[in-house]
C-alpha cells in the first residue's frame, strides 16, 4: 500500500505527529466508552474515522474502506455513507487503489488535518490557560 497520504504537506504531518499520543488516547477512549455504554448509545462513526485517519496520517498511511469500517466498529453501509459525508465536506480524500481496482484508498485531507490540529491546539490552550496539570494534556479530545 502506498505510504504517502493524498496531498499532505510535510509540515502539516509533522504538526499532527506532535499530538499522536492525544489522538491515540482519544481513539482508544472512544472504544472503551463504546464497550462500557453500548455501541448505539454514544456512536459517532464519523469522528472515529477522522481519528483513525489522523493517526494514519502520522504514519503517512492511507486506509481502505474495510480498515475504516473496523476502526469505526460500524457496518460497511454506514461506513460508506459516512465516507461520502466526510468527502463531500472535503475532510477526506479518496483515490482508486492501484493494487486492487475494486477498492479505494482514503486519507484525511489537508482541510481535515488542519481542523483536527486546530481542535487539539485550542483544547490544549484552554487547559493551559486554566492552569491544569500537564498530565491532563492527554485528555484533550
Amino acid at each position: 500500500m502506498p505510504d504517502v497520504p493524498i496531498g499532505l504537506p510535510d509540515p502539516l504531518v509533522a504538526q499532527i505527529r506532535r499530538w499522536r499520543v492525544i489522538l491515540a488516547n482519544a481513539y482508544e477512549t472512544r472504544g472503551t466508552r463504546r464497550d462500557l455504554f453500548g455501541h448505539n448509545m454514544l456512536a459517532d462513526p464519523a469522528w472515529d474515522m477522522l481519528l483513525a485517519l489522523a493517526l494514519a496520517a502520522c504514519d503517512r498511511r492511507e486506509m481502505t474502506v474495510g480498515e475504516l469500517c473496523a476502526s469505526g466498529r460500524t457496518s460497511m453501509t454506514t461506513a460508506l455513507r459516512v465516507i461520502d459525508y466526510l468527502s463531500d465536506r472535503k475532510l477526506v480524500s479518496r483515490r482508486p487503489n492501484p493494487f486492487d481496482r475494486r477498492s479505494i484508498l482514503l486519507a484525511i485531507s489537508e482541510t481535515g488535518l488542519t481542523r483536527m490540529t486546530a481542535l487539539i491546539e485550542r483544547s490544549a490552550a484552554r487547559l493551559s490557560s486554566a492552569n491544569q496539570p500537564q498530565e491532563y494534556s492527554t485528555c484533550l479530545i
